[in-house]
C-alpha cells in the first residue's frame, strides 16, 4: 500500500467524507491533486470534503497537549508548530492532551508520516549553498537570511517556556543552537542539520520543518472557530483538504456542519479536471517560500525595490511630502502598479537641487531618469545572474534550478514593465512642456554653433558628446547667454531671457565649496583670453571673466536635465508639478 493509500485508508476510519466522484492522484506535473472522474458535473451545492474536526490540528489541540502556562497570550501558532514538530520527531509516540489522556501521536500518526520533508516541499530554507546562488542578491535571497532569524527567534522564545516534564535530554543541546547562530548567523553552515530526518523534536531544524509545513499546508484557524481565535494570523492543519492545489482564480467556501469542517468549491468541475483550493492572492516571491513553487504568468506577482538611502534629512524629506522612517525604503513592484507614484516623488527629493523645495519638472525628469538607471541595473543582473547545474560538492536539484529560472525571470519582467512606464512618463512630460534643448540650440544660434566648429572642430552634438566637449560647449552657451544685451538684436532672440534672468539673480553668490570649480577654472585658463581675440564677435563681447563661468557652472546644476538614454540636455525653468 502506497503512502498515499495509507492517508486515505485512515482518512476514511475517521469519518473523512468525499463527494461522489471525487478522486486523490498523484501526477508527475501537479504531484498530489485532487481530481474528478464523475460522469455528471460535481455538484457545487455539496461539499467537496468534510473533514472531522478531532484529526485537525489546532491551536486547541496545543493547548490541551502543553498546558495552559507554555501557551502564548496572543498568536499560538508557534505553539502548535511545536507539537507538530513533537509529532513528527519524538520517538517516544507518546504526546497525550492532558485533559483526557488522549494518544496524539497515534491518533495523528498516519497523517504525520505523510508530510513531505523541507526539500520535498522545495522552501529554499532547504537549499544547499549552490541552490541559493541560483537567487543570490534577490530578494528572495535576502528573505532566507531574514527569514531564518526571524524563525530562530520564535522558536527559542516557545522551546524555553516548556516546563520540564518535556525537556528530553538532548533539550540544553538544542538551546545552545540559539547561541551559536546568534555569533556568525551563516546559515550555509547548518545545511545538514536543517535536513536533517533525526533531530531532536525541541530543536530548531525540527521546528524550522514544522514552520514549513504551516506555510505550505495550513489553513487559517479563524474558518474553523471564530470564537476561539486569538489572532487573525493562527494557523491550523486540515489532514486530506491540503493535498488541494492552487489556483488563484476560483471561489471557495470553508463552513462547519456539525462537528465537520467543509469543503465548497465554485468552480465548475467536469470528469478529468482537478479540483483546485485557493491560497488567496500571492505573489511568486510569496508562494515560493510558502509552497515551493512560483508562477509563469502570475498576475498577483511582486518585486520590491529597496533602497538605503545615505545622508537623507527626513525632515526635509517631510516638508517635501516624503514619509521617512528610516534610511532603509522599499516599494512594490506589481502588475497593476508598476511605478508607485510614492517611487516617483522619493526620487524627485533625492535630485533636488538646493533651490528646489517641492516637486518639478527638473527634478521629476532627472529623478525618473536615476530611477530608470536603477532598475536597468537590477534588469541586467537578473539576466546575467548563473544559473549552474552545481559544483563543489553540492548537486543542484532540477526542480529548483527550473523555479529558480521562473523566479528570476518574473522579477524581471516586473521591472522591465517598471522601466516601461518610466520611459512614457518622461516622454510625455518632455512632449507635454517641451523644454529647451541643447540639441536645438545649436540648430537655432548658428554664430555660437559656428564658433564650436572653430574651437574645437564640430558643431555635432553627437561629435560633441565623444570628444568630451559637450559639457564646455554648454557652460560658453550659457556664458553667452549672460551676455544677452551685448549681441546684436537679431542673435539676442535665440537667447532665453529666463535664463539670463537665473543668471543674474546668481550674482555675488560664493562658489567656493563647488567641486567642480577646479575642473572649470582649469578649461577657463586654457581658452581665454585668446577665444576673445580669435572669435570676438562671441567671446570678445560683453563680459567673460573667470567670475561668469563660475555662475555659468552652478547655473547649469540648477536648470539643466540630461537624459541617460541619449545624453540630451535640456534646460528648464521652474515648472512646479
Amino acid at each position: 500500500m502506497s503512502q498515499l493509500e495509507s492517508l486515505l485508508s485512515w482518512a476514511k476510519e475517521q469519518g473523512v467524507q468525499v463527494q461522489k466522484g471525487v478522486t486523490f492522484q498523484k501526477t508527475n506535473s501537479a504531484g498530489l491533486t485532487i481530481c474528478y472522474e464523475g460522469d455528471e458535473p460535481l455538484d457545487n451545492k455539496e461539499p467537496v470534503l468534510q473533514i472531522p474536526e478531532h484529526i485537525t490540528i489546532t491551536p486547541i489541540l496545543a493547548d490541551r497537549v502543553f498546558g495552559s502556562e507554555v501557551v502564548p497570550k496572543g498568536n499560538r501558532t508557534p505553539l502548535t508548530q511545536l507539537l507538530v514538530a513533537k509529532l513528527r520527531f519524538d520517538q517516544s509516540d507518546d504526546t497525550k492532551t492532558l485533559d483526557d489522556d488522549t494518544n496524539v501521536s497515534k491518533l495523528l500518526k498516519p497523517f504525520i508520516e505523510f508530510l513531505p520533508t523541507g526539500r520535498e516541499i522545495g522552501s529554499p530554507f532547504f537549499w544547499n549553498e549552490m541552490e541559493r546562488s541560483l537567487i543570490k542578491n534577490t530578494d528572495a535571497d535576502l528573505a532566507i537570511d531574514v527569514g531564518l532569524n526571524k524563525l530562530v527567534e520564535e522558536w527559542y522564545d516557545i522551546v524555553t517556556k516548556l516546563p520540564k516534564k518535556f525537556q528530553s535530554y538532548q533539550y540544553q543541546k538544542d538551546l545552545k543552537f540559539f547561541h551559536d547562530f546568534q555569533k556568525d548567523r551563516d546559515v550555509s553552515k547548518h545545511f545538514e542539520f536543517f535536513n536533517d530526518d533525526s533531530v531532536s523534536w525541541t530543536s530548531f531544524a525540527a521546528y524550522l520543518w514544522s514552520s514549513t509545513i504551516f506555510t505550505s499546508r495550513g489553513f487559517p484557524f479563524l474558518i474553523s472557530s471564530t470564537d476561539e481565535c486569538r489572532d487573525l494570523n493562527e494557523g491550523m492543519l486540515v489532514p486530506i483538504q491540503d493535498l488541494s492545489n492552487h489556483n488563484p482564480s476560483v471561489e471557495i467556501k470553508w463552513g462547519r456542519l456539525d462537528k465537520f469542517m467543509t469543503f465548497t468549491t465554485e468552480q465548475i468541475v467536469k470528469k478529468g479536471d482537478e479540483i483546485f483550493s485557493n491560497y488567496g492572492p500571492k505573489s511568486n516571491h510569496e508562494l515560493l517560500f510558502g509552497y515551493g513553487f512560483v508562477m509563469d504568468n502570475n498576475i498577483y506577482d511582486k518585486a520590491v525595490l529597496a533602497l538605503r538611502l545615505q545622508d537623507v534629512n527626513i525632515t526635509e524629506a517631510q516638508k517635501f511630502g516624503i514619509k521617512l522612517i528610516g534610511d532603509e525604503v522599499s516599494y512594490p513592484i506589481t502588475n497593476e502598479n508598476p511605478l508607485p507614484q510614492g517611487l516617483i516623488d522619493l526620487f524627485a527629493f533625492l535630485v533636488k537641487n538646493d533651490q528646489e523645495d517641492s516637486v518639478t519638472l527638473r527634478n521629476r525628469l532627472e529623478g525618473l531618469d536615476q530611477l530608470q538607471s536603477i532598475l536597468e541595473q537590477k534588469i541586467e543582473f537578473l539576466k546575467n545572474l548563473k544559473n549552474d547545474v552545481g559544483k563543489d560538492g553540492f548537486k543542484i536539484n532540477p526542480y529548483f534550478l527550473k523555479v529558480a529560472k521562473t523566479y528570476k525571470t518574473t522579477q524581471r519582467l516586473l521591472f522591465q514593465k517598471s522601466l516601461e512606464e518610466i520611459s512614457k512618463l518622461i516622454k510625455n512630460l518632455l512632449k507635454q512642456y517641451k523644454p529647451l534643448s541643447f540639441k536645438s540650440v545649436l540648430k537655432q544660434d548658428k554664430p555660437f554653433s559656428k564658433s564650436l566648429e572653430q574651437l574645437f572642430g564640430t558643431q555635432n552634438y553627437e561629435l560633441l558628446d565623444k570628444s568630451d566637449n559637450l559639457d564646455k560647449s554648454v557652460l560658453l552657451w550659457i556664458t553667452r547667454v549672460s551676455n544677452k544685451s551685448h549681441y546684436p538684436k537679431p542673435e539676442q532672440t535665440v537667447l532665453p531671457t529666463w535664463i539670463e534672468s537665473k543668471f543674474q539673480d546668481l550674482q555675488g553668490t560664493n562658489f567656493s565649496n563647488d567641486e567642480s570649480i577646479l575642473e572649470v577654472q582649469e578649461f577657463y585658463q586654457d581658452i581665454f583670453p585668446k577665444l576673445g581675440k580669435t572669435i570676438p564677435e562671441i567671446y570678445g563681447t560683453g563680459q567673460w571673466d573667470f567670475e561668469k563661468f563660475k555662475i555659468g557652472n552652478k547655473l547649469i546644476d540648477l536648470i539643466s536635465f540630461t537624459r541617460s538614454i541619449s545624453n540630451e540636455i535640456f534646460f528648464i525653468n521652474d515648472i512646479k508639478l
